[in-house]
């Protein structure tokens, strides 16, 4: 019996051993991620933050811009947006304008499946996390616990990810880590954080009658028949968004990029008319500057597919707003590209 409780004691005294490390362990990749996100800095030249979706994404090349930077993500729901711009504009106090992309689908509810979907959130989640607010934090974990448990795996590799590639390894070693780190896990760059984006300089062009169906598909339609219902999470974060940078004096532009005629064709008029009603409320007694530019006419080789420009279109297109953000002291060309 005294063998018993002598291994029973050693036991309990090891599981807890290993369940103090382990939470150690977590509490510093969760502190070290957190010092990763408040040291991103973007370049002191950058007072323009493109974000939204894979439309916006692959819309506006910011290599043509000194002071514009395209932090667009495939996917990107305004839940996710929201928070990742609050924390950009925290963190960066040159920023005076928001270029925020939206388009038709942008109020399906269809974006609302990288919140409570199954297997969209066991990549959203571990991509985004980390870097919610706590209020944030708290909405998923009360609607999608189980999404949460799921993805904790995936959090702490990102968070991991975060500790041994970010450029701000100084964090650790003052700088004189950093090639260490970089050589010991092969990375040549400083870190992708998972959430940041960036423009997608496509050079695919795949216009066809099947690819624009299955968008119309995805973004519109339940099983191919049923509309979507309208996502209340989406307005509701859209204007969040909205409010958050008019209260900061940062000027908001909701930019519509282009689509082809065949894609637009196809959009069911109710998502239309919804979309330019939810446009009116929110530019209602709101500094918000609509550019609605979907039926900006380019040739099919402009166009990765019904919906999305590619690299081709995004300089045109690029060229094309820079006049517009020119006009209203928003933009400046980048004298090293010879656009």
């Amino acid at each position: 019996m005294e063998e018993m409780r002598t291994f029973l004691k050693n036991t309990l005294l090891f599981c807890l051993i290993g369940i103090s490390l382990a939470l150690i362990i977590i509490a510093n990749f969760l502190f070290i991620y957190h010092l990763c996100l408040t040291s991103f800095c973007l370049n002191n030249s950058i007072t323009t933050v493109v974000v939204g979706d894979s439309h916006a994404q692959s819309a506006i090349n910011d290599n043509l811009f000194e002071n514009i930077v395209n932090l667009s993500q495939n996917s990107e729901c305004y839940f996710y947006t929201y928070n990742k711009l609050k924390g950009i504009i925290q963190r960066n106090q040159r920023i005076r304008t928001v270029i925020v992309g939206c388009t038709y689908h942008s109020f399906s509810s269809y974006n609302d499946e990288y919140v409570f979907d199954r297997d969209a959130t066991k990549y959203t989640f571990p991509q985004y996390f980390l870097a919610l607010d706590d209020e944030s934090k708290r909405f998923l974990i009360n609607n999608n616990p189980a999404g949460v448990m799921r993805s904790f795996s995936g959090i702490m590799k990102n968070a991991l990810s975060a500790l041994f590639k970010y450029d701000s390894s100084k964090i650790l070693f003052n700088g004189t880590g950093k090639d260490v780190l970089r050589y010991l896990f092969h990375s040549n760059k400083n870190l992708y954080l998972s959430f940041w984006g960036g423009f997608y300089d496509s050079e695919k062009s795949n216009i066809s009658d099947s690819t624009i169906a299955a968008a119309i598909n995805r973004h519109y339609f339940e099983n191919g028949s049923t509309f979507q219902p309208y996502s209340h999470l989406q307005v509701y974060y859209l204007n969040k968004i909205v409010s958050y940078c008019i209260a900061k004096n940062i000027t908001v532009f909701i930019l519509t990029t282009p689509v082809t005629e065949k894609y637009y064709s196809k959009i069911p008029a109710q998502f239309i008319s919804h979309y330019y009603a939810v446009l009116d409320n929110l530019k209602n007694g709101n500094s918000v500057i609509a550019l609605d530019y979907h039926d900006y006419r380019l040739p099919d080789e402009c166009f990765g597919d019904g919906d999305h420009l590619n690299k081709k279109g995004a300089d045109n297109f690029t060229n094309f707003l820079n006049k517009t953000l020119m006009s209203a002291g928003e933009s400046k060309p980048n004298r090293n590209t010879t656009h």
